[in-house]
């Protein structure tokens, strides 16, 4: 179906004749023509006629489609359009060429619906309705659950679904393979699993640089900088020409104060990969998708006097 002629502000200089499809008899939209007759349609209006009369072009012929004359595009461009959405508020007057992006995605004045409740509102007020909808579904970023806003949340249920997701994805990776590797510089060591459960935030123990727990420990490693040398920890696999991929890493500090990590992926001696990122008191997973490199290395650049942060877990495709 075609624009209706009410919707139209102004036609420039074109007259309304040379852009009227010639079955709805109104504005032509998404036009098309026919190569026999050089009469335009609407393309939905052209498609109900095609499945009466397959074909057969609705001025008694044979139809063949043609490409849209320049000039009836060029026509149909000085249109000025009142938005679909007018009785709802919009005062937008638009371009023809511009009024299908305006109504199906910039136009507050939409019907649309809460993504909770369900109810019908206009556009413009759904970011405040939907900020207090109770029916609104919230994913928590601890143990990813979704719940709607008016039911609650238990800090202890959350923290239970969050060791169960955490087991669940730790079967999943050890069932395809990945193996989640914590290393020293001296002695590498391959884990399957170390998760960080309490430390000792007034006294870490620096004798555990750059080494980590077993698999079968609880608890996690500290890894404090080489106060003598300043060389930044580093990983490697146990064969040192192995190359791995490191997805991620999760740690956090042992005091309230915040440290800055600037982290490098080496491959045959040769930097591939640089970021920085700030750790804090709160334990965090730590996204870095460093591939096929041989050698990782974490540098504390922040000033302080206790170079050190307590890294849970590492995980890493071998």
């Amino acid at each position: 179906m075609g624009l209706s002629t009410e919707r139209i502000e102004t036609y420039g200089t074109t007259p309304m004749k040379h852009v009227t499809c010639s079955i709805c008899k109104d504005i032509l939209w998404k036009p098309q023509t026919c190569n026999t007759c050089k009469n335009a349609f609407c393309k939905e209006c052209l498609d109900h006629w095609f499945k009466r009369h397959p074909k057969t072009c609705p001025m008694n012929h044979h139809y063949k489609d043609d490409r849209v004359p320049p000039l009836l595009n060029d026509m149909l461009s000085e249109l000025r359009i009142f938005c679909h959405n007018k009785a709802n508020g919009c005062t937008d007057v638009l371009p023809y060429d511009a009024l299908k992006q305006h109504e199906l995605k910039e136009c507050n004045y939409q019907q649309v619906n809460c993504h909770g409740c369900k109810i019908s509102m206009l556009k413009k007020d759904l970011d405040q309705h939907e900020a207090e909808c109770d029916q609104i579904e919230i994913k928590c970023d601890l143990c990813q659950m979704k719940y709607r806003r008016k039911d609650v949340h238990e800090q202890a249920q959350c923290l239970q679904n969050a060791v169960v997701l955490h087991d669940k994805v730790m079967e999943q990776l050890q069932q395809n393979d990945l193996a989640t590797t914590t290393a020293a510089n001296s002695e590498p060591l391959l884990v399957s699993r170390s998760r960080a459960e309490s430390w000792d935030q007034e006294n870490p123990s620096y004798h555990y640089q750059n080494a980590f727990l077993d698999s079968s420990a609880v608890g996690q490693a500290f890894i404090a900088q080489n106060t003598s040398s300043w060389e930044p920890m580093s990983i490697t696999m146990n064969n040192n020409s192995c190359i791995f991929t490191v997805e991620s890493f999760t740690a956090c500090t042992p005091r309230t104060s915040e440290l800055q990590v600037k982290i490098r992926g080496w491959r045959n001696g040769e930097k591939k990969y640089k970021m920085t990122v700030t750790l804090t008191p709160y334990l965090a997973q730590i996204p870095l998708e460093m591939e096929d490199i041989h050698k990782i290395t974490f540098d504390i650049i922040t000033f302080s006097t206790k170079k050190c942060f307590a890294m849970s877990e590492i995980i890493v495709i071998a």
